[in-house]
């Protein structure tokens, strides 16, 4: 696909970023809208292409027959390779992100970014604005997360055990993992 004369692109119709695998461009979509069209029939998560919905549903599997990435120089382990390599650059090789403006300094690229996105940006007021009440915000996640909170009142993680519902799948896991299997 490379190396051919005219490869075969696909381009985002929201900019002009182009993408070799069709998976690629549905992950981007995702970074211009808030829609996820792909729900987790496990705990109605959703996701923004058939890829990340994949990935998550990993977790959902059984500890004992899900594939997991051991770090080679500590005991912790992942469920994407990807989130290993993350942990590998911040903890082990020391790699650090820093702002060029100010002090601050970050573990990945992404949370540079949205640094200076939310605290250097020459705008006078953040970009993205709820449609039902007066939350501004600088980031799309972060707006995202507002709406489903404040106004949809989804609750779509129930923990097995005792019943208490979360926003998202990561609190669930880590109310489990806390309070029902007592993992440190």
């Amino acid at each position: 696909m490379e190396h051919v004369p005219n490869p075969v692109r696909f381009k985002c119709t929201f900019c002009r970023n182009v993408f070799k695998t069709r998976s690629d461009l549905e992950r981007h979509i995702g970074t211009h809208t808030t829609e996820r069209p792909y729900p987790c029939q496990t705990c109605g998560s959703r996701c923004t292409s058939h890829t990340t919905l994949r990935a998550h549903e990993r977790t959902h599997l059984e500890r004992s027959i899900r594939t997991t990435f051991r770090c080679q120089f500590c005991p912790s382990t992942f469920l994407h390779n990807s989130t290993k390599w993350k942990h590998v650059k911040a903890s082990h090789e020391n790699r650090r992100y820093p702002c060029n403006i100010c002090d601050k300094v970050y573990m990945a690229s992404n949370d540079l970014k949205r640094h200076v996105i939310s605290k250097h940006s020459n705008m006078s007021s953040p970009p993205n604005s709820c449609g039902k009440c007066e939350y501004k915000s600088w980031s799309k996640h972060e707006l995202t997360v507002h709406v489903r909170r404040v106004h949809d009142g989804v609750k779509n993680c129930e923990c097995y055990f005792c019943g208490k519902r979360f926003f998202r799948f990561a609190q669930l896991v880590e109310h489990s993992r806390r309070i029902h299997t007592l993992e440190k």
